[in-house]
C-alpha cells in the first residue's frame, strides 16, 4: 500500500487532463460568499451549478458530490471551478476526536480490499489531480499513514481514542483513505474532517 501512495505523483504526471472528477462535500467559507471543497483548503467556483444550494442539500442529508472540475487557480491559492456535480453515497466519515473517548469511524468499499487511512491537518491539505480512481488526492505531502487492514465485510467500523495532547486542542485533522480491491482495482474515498476536543 505505501508503494501505491508512493506512485501516485507519478500517474498525477502522465494523466494531465483538463477536466477532473472529485469526490467531496461543499462548505461554506465563514461569512463570506465563497465555498471551498469541505475539509480541504481547496476553494470552488462555479459558473454552472449553485454551490450554495448543493451546499444546502448536503447539510440535510448524509451526501457527498461527485464533482467534474477544472482546476483554475490563481498564483498559490487553488481553485476549482466546477463544472457538474451529482450526489452520491459518503463512503468515508471520520468519528469525533475526543480525549479520552474511543470513537467510531466507517469505512465503505468491496469486501475484501486493502484499505489504507491517511491523515494531515486541514490546512496542509493540496490537490493532487488524478484520473481513473474515482478521486483526487487531497491529503498533501507530509500525510501520514493512520489505519490500514482488509474489509472483511462492504461496510467496516473501526475504532479510535485521540490521544490527551492539549496543544492540539482547535486543530482540524482531515483524513481520505485508499482502497485496492480484491481484483487491484485502486479508488479514493472522499475526505472527511474532525476538530479536535477536549470534552
Amino acid at each position: 500500500m505505501d508503494k501505491v501512495l508512493l506512485a501516485l505523483p507519478l500517474l498525477a504526471g502522465g494523466l494531465v487532463a483538463q477536466t477532473y472528477t472529485i469526490v467531496g462535500d461543499i462548505d461554506s467559507i465563514s461569512g463570506t460568499n465563497q465555498f471551498e471543497l469541505d475539509c480541504t483548503r481547496i476553494r470552488l467556483v462555479s459558473n454552472t451549478v449553485d454551490l450554495r444550494q448543493l451546499h444546502a442539500q448536503s447539510r440535510q442529508q448524509d451526501i457527498e458530490y461527485r464533482m467534474e472540475v477544472v482546476d483554475v487557480s490563481a498564483g498559490s491559492l487553488t481553485i476549482l471551478e466546477v463544472l457538474s456535480a451529482t450526489p452520491v453515497p459518503e463512503q468515508f466519515e471520520m468519528g469525533n476526536l475526543r480525549f479520552n473517548r474511543s470513537e467510531t469511524w466507517e469505512l465503505r468499499g468491496t469486501s475484501g480490499s486493502a484499505y489504507q487511512v491517511w491523515v494531515n491537518t486541514r490546512n496542509a491539505t493540496s490537490f493532487l489531480p488524478l484520473t481513473g480512481f474515482g478521486n483526487s488526492w487531497f491529503m498533501g505531502p507530509a500525510a501520514v499513514p493512520a489505519f490500514q487492514g482488509i474489509m472483511n465485510a462492504s461496510f467496516l467500523q473501526f475504532r479510535f481514542q485521540m490521544p490527551t495532547i492539549p496543544a492540539l486542542v482547535g486543530v482540524e485533522f482531515t483524513a481520505q483513505t485508499l482502497l485496492v480491491s480484491p481484483s487491484n482495482v485502486l479508488t479514493i474515498t472522499n475526505p472527511d474532517c474532525r476538530a479536535v476536543r477536549n470534552d
